[in-house]
């Protein structure tokens, strides 16, 4: 099957949805199909006519609007991912500033409503990463729309199981500390989550590339001699792995997200997850939820602490089951 991928930051960002484009477009090709992954400057040649499935990943306007102009856009299968591109839009005041803004500028109830409303009609698929999201969508859109189908993102590779009991345990003679890996934004919070630590015993390692949000934060860190908080700048995969099983815990203390990949890859590496109440990541042990507060952050911090290691093995599906999930819901019928 000739099938293309279209996401607008392939390339430019890599954050989740980006992941999760490269993810599916491996796994496709892993099924035998030809499998092209669009950034914007190529899907504007994309030749509808001459594919037989569309994915679409992301929800930008004018990238949607864009296809649905293109010749052989009617006749072609095509699926989407939300990937909770209407959190702001129903929940506007459990946002950020900025996410607010969005929900009253970009995300307009009279554009959602009297545009992608018609457009997500006309796949044949949208996913959505929970039941709650696909509420979301309904809601934000104002219609049913029974083409809805609540599924996981692909995760990709696997880290090495430990390779003992005793690598289930915070090693005893380091300072314990909690850690994050994410592109450093506004929407992460990590400011908010700054106060929240400080005084602290525990430590609180960051990693990962600035996203506008860093200058602010390491100035605070400054001012405030945040002494237990240390930035260890873009770490590799290897090194990410590391620091999330040393760890007694990973803190994602954003103002909203989908289901965050960082809560998946610290589930599998054994260790819980200090996640805001504003996320579509369905409840399981080892997540804790909190407000995206000084004080909420610091009341999770507590229960993350005395949790302990994640028991048990975190049961995810695999790539191969959800991407033929994918083809059915696109293709059947």
């Amino acid at each position: 099957m000739r099938i293309a991928i279209v996401a607008d930051l392939v390339g430019v960002v890599r954050g989740g949805v980006e992941r999760h484009a490269e993810l599916l477009a491996t796994s496709l090709r892993q099924e035998g199909h030809a499998v092209v992954l669009h950034r914007p400057a190529t899907f504007r040649s994309l030749d509808l006519t001459a594919v037989d499935l569309l994915l679409v990943e992301g929800v930008f306007r004018r990238t949607l609007l864009r296809l649905r102009l293109k010749r052989g856009f009617d006749r072609v299968r095509k699926g989407l991912f939300t990937h909770a591109s209407f959190y702001p839009a129903v929940h506007p005041g459990a946002v950020g500033p900025a996410e607010s803004r969005l929900a009253d500028g970009l995300a307009k109830p009279l554009v959602n409503r009297a545009v992608l409303a018609s457009v997500f009609a006309g796949f044949d698929a949208v996913f959505t990463l929970s039941e709650a999201e696909s509420r979301d969508v309904r809601a934000a859109l104002g219609r049913p729309l029974p083409n809805l189908h609540p599924l996981p993102n692909l995760l990709g590779p696997r880290p090495a199981p430990p390779a003992g009991a005793d690598a289930t345990e915070v090693p005893a003679n380091a300072t314990p500390y909690v850690c994050a890996v994410a592109r450093i934004h506004p929407r992460k919070n990590f400011r908010t989550f700054l106060e929240a630590i400080e005084g602290d015993p525990l430590r609180f390692l960051l990693a990962g590339e600035d996203g506008g949000a860093l200058a602010a934060l390491l100035a605070y860190a400054t001012e405030h001699s945040v002494a237990n908080f240390r930035y260890l700048g873009g770490i590799s995969e290897t090194e990410k792995q590391a620091l999330i099983r040393g760890s007694i815990g990973t803190v994602i203390p954003s103002y909203f997200e989908g289901v965050p990949y960082a809560a998946l890859d610290s589930l599998l590496l054994g260790r819980p997850v200090l996640l805001t109440d504003r996320s579509y990541l369905e409840p399981r042990p080892g997540v804790f939820l909190a407000p995206p507060t000084v004080d909420g952050l610091r009341a999770g911090l507590r229960e993350l602490e005395a949790a302990g290691p994640v028991p048990g093995r975190f049961d995810y599906p695999s790539d191969e089951s959800i991407t033929r999930s994918i083809l059915s819901a696109t293709t059947s019928g």
